[in-house]
């Protein structure tokens, strides 16, 4: 491993070019953690998308099982928008401390970064 920072994807978890994405570069051995954060409404076991991209990537997801997880995701959605996402970023970005934040596909999933984009603008956070 060369260095021990993380990084935060925001991403499709269910796209394959975003797990290849994810696999190559945790392949690289260049990140302590990869955390991700999903920007669509992921039905695989988060056990299944560890298995395809790495052991030591984190996939948020509710406990409550992964059909509920995508149902839950789509009602938070409908009502408050992609805003919860943006916080649920937040939240990594305070308690994971990535020095690099990644947006696969930036038109899907960079409109929860918008909402927090001006508390972020004085932190010391590398955008990929």
């Amino acid at each position: 491993m060369l260095t021990s920072s993380n990084i935060l994807f925001v991403g499709m978890v269910e796209s394959p070019h975003f797990q290849d994405w994810v696999k190559n570069l945790n392949s690289l051995r260049l990140f302590n953690k990869i955390f991700i954060v999903p920007s669509d409404y992921p039905i695989n076991s988060k056990q299944n998308l560890k298995v395809k991209m790495g052991s030591n990537v984190k996939i948020f997801t509710f406990p409550i099982g992964r059909k509920l997880n995508n149902v839950s995701l789509r009602v938070l959605d409908l009502f408050f928008s992609s805003k919860w996402r943006g916080i649920l970023i937040l939240y990594y970005l305070l308690v994971s401390r990535p020095k690099f934040l990644h947006f696969h596909e930036i038109q899907h999933s960079g409109y929860p970064y918008l909402s927090i984009s001006r508390i972020l603008k004085h932190k010391n956070i590398i955008h990929l």
